[in-house]
């Protein structure tokens, strides 16, 4: 099973800002987020 991560704890495996970075990654599809059911973004290791 793979790990599931946050914003926050994917955006320091990358050493990158969450909302600069992540959330503008995300909306450009350059690397796009996974959404749980209440629409919070998260991403895998396999992203990684």
């Amino acid at each position: 099973m793979s790990k599931n991560y946050k914003n926050k704890e994917f955006a320091e495996l990358l050493n990158v800002s969450v909302i600069l970075t992540l959330q503008r990654w995300d909306n450009s599809e350059k690397l796009k987020a996974f959404r749980t059911p209440t629409d919070r973004r998260y991403y895998t290791y396999e992203q990684y």
